[in-house]
């Protein structure tokens, strides 16, 4: 199920290119694709202005709003980390039940006083807990759906980031907030496009719209 979630932003600190009259829509376009330099896997899509106007005070002032969408350069790329997701929980629920089994017949053992058996389990059960942290240090989705969608999302993006998408936390630890709980998991899988909206003041110049 494809997914539009719809952010609103203001974004304050852009650029304009372009020498007409007043901001376009090829301004708005320039302004956020410069923003996402370097983001591998979003794009800037569907940006268009929606509306402008003269700044009530300041006469050499124009204020921008627009609407675009952050999407996904690959979909089903994306779409394959809810098929890892799923692999990686199964094997986490084996681990998990292969150490409540343990439990049970440690305390079994320890109540009946077979002590060589207790000792026996409790070392299993340590191989087994090593061997699961030792799979969680390096799962790709399990374990903390929300942070590591998010990264895929923003990896390779730069600070500026935080100018058109609607992130929070500090940069390269950045989470998507898109009215998801961290726990939501079928949730997280089900985001597409995210859509979003922005206004800026801007001024032009001799090298074109610039933010005021």
């Amino acid at each position: 199920m494809k997914v539009l979630v719809l952010v609103s932003l203001s974004v304050l600190s852009l650029a304009a290119c372009g020498a007409s009259k007043i901001p376009e829509t090829s301004d708005v376009k320039a302004l956020l694709e410069s923003k996402i330099q370097g983001c591998k896997n979003i794009k800037i899509a569907n940006a268009k202005k929606t509306n402008g106007y003269p700044h009530s005070t300041l006469a050499d002032v124009h204020v921008v709003e627009y609407s675009y969408t952050l999407a996904l350069k690959n979909p089903s790329e994306y779409k394959s980390l809810a098929g890892t997701y799923e692999k990686e929980k199964n094997t986490l629920q084996s681990f998990n039940s292969s150490i409540d089994d343990i439990l049970t017949r440690s305390s079994a053992a320890l109540a009946e006083k077979r002590n060589q058996e207790f000792a026996q389990l409790q070392s299993e059960g340590r191989e087994i807990e090593k061997r699961k942290n030792e799979f969680m240090r390096q799962a790709k989705v399990v374990g903390n759906v929300s942070f590591k969608i998010s990264q895929y999302y923003l990896e390779g993006c730069a600070e500026s980031i935080e100018d058109v998408a609607p992130v929070s936390g500090f940069h390269g630890r950045q989470t998507l907030n898109v009215g998801l709980r961290p726990d939501s998991t079928d949730g997280w899988f089900d985001i597409n496009d995210i859509g979003m909206t922005g206004k800026a003041m801007m001024r032009k110049t001799d090298n074109g719209w610039r933010a005021y």
